[in-house]
């Protein structure tokens, strides 16, 4: 789709009433394509950068409220091999994944869809390096940040860097690309987007408000590297003073399922830099409305959330990243209890299991799994593994 019609097409739906509606577009950024999902709007567009592993769809939850704040254009997307994404068949390896080569896809795919300027950027735990990198290409175009939980490089040190070395052993990766693909082009190229982003910064005349968990990752189940976390982002508050430093009070690494308030009016805050006194009164009033009403629908919304299967899982994964592995476990097998025909459930039961150091009955969980769904090359890899120790 050529760029001025999909500009147009965007441009359209406006006065048609479907405003707020999404639109999903793939995108041809060279041989292969990226996945887009816009919210129509008559404000400036607020991008959102996913984390590690994720798509863009994890946003979902945040767009109504924001959508119906700031009445901005909305834009999530998939990075290459993730969600919908393509991987660009022209690159080696280590490079599809590459943090460059996929802010040059954004790039592409955003002039397409006609967006040039005034972009206030959100981005996630790995986001932090796109948007860094997008932002020191294209300072122009990025009139605030704000990042959650977000990667600074300084937090990447050489300690920390060998432990992904020794992370990645080939049964590692081969798990990685039989089950997670994207996972595994973005582990294959970490070492070259640490290294470009330590070379880069932030430009010093763009806002940025940086939220940082109080229970940050626990990188290799080693708590030490959770100070490190914290440091990174303290220093990079005290050192800059274009930042703003938040912590997220009793919230782990994914902050925006946690507290979605806190995270909605950052990001209008960030969103109102620049705009006009006269437009900011209509927003700073349904910011304010919000706050008063819509506080309890979204906490409501967040315990609903994780009685779901799959959010459950998701919540006793932040847990266990967070370094809360006996609270994890209880998530766990809460879920179990309640989804007990679910394959998954008993895979994620039995890997918390097995870091607890109760192999017999991790085994016990992954046998559960398999029997479940013989498909499970995961579990069918862990269970060999336990069992070889």
């Amino acid at each position: 789709m050529k760029t001025k019609l999909i500009a147009a097409m965007i441009a359209l739906l406006l006065p048609l009433g479907l405003a707020g509606q999404a639109i999903d577009t793939m995108i041809s950024v060279g041989k292969h394509r990226i996945h887009f999902s816009i919210t129509p709007g008559d404000g400036d567009p607020i991008l959102f950068e996913a984390g590690s592993g994720n798509d863009g769809s994890i946003w979902n939850d945040l767009l109504g409220p924001i959508h119906e704040i700031t009445g901005a254009t909305l834009i999530t997307y998939d990075r290459g091999g993730m969600g919908k994404s393509e991987l660009n068949p022209d690159l080696p390896d280590d490079e599809k994944a590459y943090a460059l080569r996929i802010i040059e896809d954004l790039e592409k795919g955003l002039e397409q869809l006609g967006i040039k300027e005034n972009i206030t950027y959100v981005a996630h735990s790995y986001g932090g390096f796109c948007a860094a990198i997008y932002a020191d290409r294209n300072p122009e175009k990025v009139k605030s940040i704000v990042l959650l939980d977000a990667n600074l490089p300084d937090y990447f040190t050489d300690e920390i860097m060998q432990e992904f070395v020794q992370r990645e052993t080939p049964e590692f990766m081969n798990m990685l690309k039989e089950d997670y693909t994207g996972n595994y082009y973005e582990a294959l190229a970490w070492k070259k987007t640490v290294a470009y982003r330590k070379q880069i910064s932030f430009p010093s005349d763009i806002p940025i408000i940086d939220i940082v968990a109080e229970y940050p990752p626990n990188g290799f189940n080693k708590p030490k590297y959770q100070k490190y976390w914290t440091k990174a982002h303290q220093e990079f508050a005290r050192n800059n003073e274009n930042v703003k430093g938040i912590t997220a009070k009793d919230c782990s690494h994914y902050v925006f399922f946690l507290n979605p308030p806190m995270i909605i009016q950052s990001i209008v805050e960030a969103y109102l830099t620049d705009v006009p006194n006269k437009k900011q009164l209509p927003i700073l009033r349904k910011s304010l409305e919000f706050s008063i009403n819509g506080m309890n629908d979204i906490k409501g919304a967040a315990a609903a959330y994780r009685h779901s299967e799959d959010d459950l899982n998701r919540w006793g994964y932040d847990l266990m990243n967070g370094g809360n592995n006996e609270q994890a476990k209880k998530v766990f097998e809460l879920n179990v209890m309640r989804y007990p025909q679910s394959s998954n459930a008993y895979d994620s039961y039995g890997e918390v299991l097995f870091k607890l150091g109760k192999k017999e009955e991790a085994i016990k969980m992954y046998e559960k799994s398999i029997e479940l769904n013989p498909e499970n090359i995961n579990g069918k890899n862990m269970l060999e593994m336990i069992k070889n120790q």
